[in-house]
């Protein structure tokens, strides 16, 4: 078996309100401590679109009784009962209506980290800035 951990950081999010300080130390202090305890460890900054294209290229590579972990670091946001990640080029997203066009949702990609390969166990933990700024978004689920 093997320890697999795919690490994400976006932080210079394309709307001036979202950019983020932190997701690129958080990822690179996070991917040499999971270095020393020996994950494979892939890693990715400021994924502009898509996401998923990253988490699919991850997935091929987990095998029955593997340890994964997920880890981002960027903006999340819960719209219609569900919880997106969200892509650096964001400035397209007009309204909430947009998210589940723009954004990569939680439940997605956790259904693929343990899908057709099955792992001994999956880690996901989402380090997200909450408060997300959208255009013509309503306050109540401004968060």
């Amino acid at each position: 078996p093997q320890k697999l951990a795919l690490i994400i950081g976006n932080y210079d999010y394309s709307d001036q309100k979202n950019k983020l300080t932190q997701s690129v130390k958080n990822v690179n202090d996070l991917s040499k401590l999971l270095e020393t305890i020996d994950f494979q460890v892939t890693s990715h900054c400021n994924i502009r679109e898509n996401m998923i294209g990253p988490i699919q290229d991850f997935c091929k590579k987990i095998i029955p009784n593997d340890l994964v972990l997920f880890y981002f670091s960027g903006h999340g946001y819960h719209f219609d009962g569900k919880n997106y990640l969200i892509p650096i080029k964001d400035a397209d997203m007009e309204d909430e209506t947009d998210i589940p066009h723009c954004a990569a949702n939680v439940q997605g990609i956790l259904d693929r980290l343990m899908g057709g390969n099955p792992p001994y166990a999956t880690i996901m933990i989402l380090d997200c800035c909450r408060p997300y700024f959208i255009k013509n978004a309503s306050t109540s689920s401004r968060k």
